[in-house]
């Protein structure tokens, strides 16, 4: 059993750790969703039959970083197939844009890529840099589209993609830690402590449900999950404040 006064430290620290991990993922998830918010909106062409799901974009990017979108198209036949693609990326302003046409002649079974450059430079609203890329259907191929936004951070150094990871891993680790400490501190749990950990160790899931889905572009339900993740976390404590 542990004294009085580390009692008071466990708590502290645990409290401080997993609130700290609690914003950085629901700032995480904030940031990425409303990025793609903003570019599902952007440079909306003709209507596709599908989804582009070979679109890759970094999550964020810095002031002085250089980065590039990309997407992959895979000739399904045994003939040589030409498919067009068309990339387009905001330039400083949402009406302002750099859209380029890529001519693509495939082997049989065979996979290219193309790439868009993109930079802080490129951002509208000094925030999103919005992209979408085209495939006008060709063959067996039905046309496709999808878009993307990156989000600029207001630092002059780093790479977005490492920042992000790091994010994720401070916000997991720190929620982890700071539940076991919890956990630590209050044995046997019961009572107002036993309905805190359910409420952090739900909070916990539900922000790294949060955290998958934002990643995945799936921005309406990232708002969804900052919305009650916000709501989980009054909860939980007002009943503490309620019970002091």
């Amino acid at each position: 059993m542990f004294s009085a006064k580390t009692m008071d430290v466990l708590y502290k620290t645990s409290s401080f750790l997993f609130i700290a991990g609690a914003i950085i993922g629901l700032l995480f998830v904030g940031m990425v969703s409303w990025s793609n918010l903003e570019a599902s909106f952007y440079a909306s062409g003709l209507a596709a039959d599908e989804s582009l799901s070979t679109l890759r974009c970094p999550i964020f990017i810095t002031q002085n970083e250089q980065a590039e979108i990309s997407a992959s198209v895979t000739n399904p036949t045994d003939q040589p197939l030409k498919v067009v693609m068309i990339s387009t990326v905001s330039q400083g302003m949402v009406s302002l844009v750099d859209s380029e046409r890529h001519l693509l002649t495939l082997a049989a079974n065979e996979t290219q890529s193309i790439q868009a450059p993109i930079s802080a430079a490129d951002a509208a609203w000094q925030y999103f840099v919005m992209a979408r890329v085209e495939r006008i259907g060709s063959g067996p191929l039905r046309s496709a589209a999808g878009s993307c936004g990156v989000f600029v951070l207001s630092i002059p150094f780093g790479n977005g993609n490492v920042i992000a990871g790091t994010m994720i891993a401070a916000s997991l680790l720190c929620m982890a830690l700071g539940a076991w400490l919890w956990l630590r501190a209050h044995q046997p749990l019961s009572g107002r402590p036993l309905f805190t950990m359910n409420g952090m160790l739900l909070l916990a899931g539900i922000i790294t449900i949060g955290i998958v889905v934002s990643l995945l572009g799936l921005w309406m339900a990232g708002i969804l999950i900052i919305a009650v993740s916000i709501l989980l976390g009054l909860a939980v404590t007002t009943y503490n404040l309620s019970n002091v």
